[in-house]
């Protein structure tokens, strides 16, 4: 009985080993398999990834944030059916994915593109961004100020705005674009200009408070446009988180608002588009 006791202690204790020892092996393969996955989003034109030291140490944390939000054959032939990004924004682009964390909140190629596009088709002479993030959004906004505009953006984490920083400075817009290191609860009351454009893309649990602000400083006819709101597709689940519940009475509070007219765009995490009316 003490032999076969001993005997099963020890095949226990193997066991254990054996278990740990296959976990290692799988926490091995499984950063492998997630570096392969970063270097594959950093790949440049001619097919040569970029050589990163943050992006392969923390790619365990990159794998977990990076998500497709269209089908990769969908998105690869819509990017390759649209207006080429700037070679500043491009680069840019690959920066954020190499040494800054959460790179998925870059708003990216297509969604830019769009951005550039609304802004352009409106023309505007004051915007506000809500979420500044390394800049790529507000460069791509900038495109469409008139000559004499000037991009209001506003941001709390100055890790962030100091890559933007260093990117607005090198680009067309150095002398168009304001940059507000703060809470922008607090900052937009400040403003004594209207807007014709504002982007909101910042903590989701303040969205509607950004909108209640935000609303008497538009325009008619000004836009109001908000990233995420169909947060991985998670606004369509039973039960919600509070970011997902905060994102989802925001579609409601702005379907129902009868001052704007809104149109919920599935592009890349879902824009919700909303037009002043009154």
């Amino acid at each position: 009985m003490i032999i076969q006791v001993k005997n099963l202690l020890a095949a226990k204790k193997l066991r254990k080993v054996v278990t740990k020892e296959q976990k290692r092996k799988d926490v091995v393969l499984k950063k492998e398999e997630r570096k392969k996955v970063v270097q594959k989003r950093l790949k440049q034109k001619n097919n040569k990834p970029l050589i990163t030291i943050k992006a392969t140490q923390m790619c365990g944390f990159f794998y977990t944030t990076i998500m497709e939000f269209l089908p990769e054959n969908i998105e690869n032939y819509s990017v390759s059916h649209t207006e080429q990004e700037p070679k500043l924004l491009a680069e840019l682009n690959r920066e954020t994915w190499a040494n800054v964390m959460i790179p998925r909140m870059l708003s990216g190629h297509l969604q830019g593109r769009a951005l550039s596009m609304f802004s352009k088709m409106i023309n505007p002479t004051n915007i506000i961004e809500i979420g500044t993030y390394t800049g790529y959004s507000a460069l791509c906004m900038a495109e469409g100020l008139q000559s004499n505009g000037t991009l209001h953006t506003l941001d709390i984490n100055k890790e962030y705005t100091s890559v933007a920083d260093r990117y607005f400075k090198r680009s067309d817009y150095s002398n168009n674009i304001k940059q507000h290191i703060g809470n922008a609860l607090n900052i937009i009351p400040t403003f004594e200009c209207n807007f014709q454009l504002a982007f909101i893309d910042a903590d989701k649990e303040n969205y509607s408070a950004y909108f209640d602000l935000l609303i008497d400083k538009i325009d008619i006819g000004g836009y109001i446009i908000a990233d995420n709101v169909l947060w991985s597709g998670k606004v369509t689940n039973e039960k919600m988180d509070t970011e997902t519940l905060a994102l989802d009475e925001y579609n409601k509070k702005t379907l129902a608002e009868p001052r704007v007219e809104n149109i919920l765009l599935p592009v890349r995490d879902g824009l919700m588009i909303s037009r002043k009316i009154k």
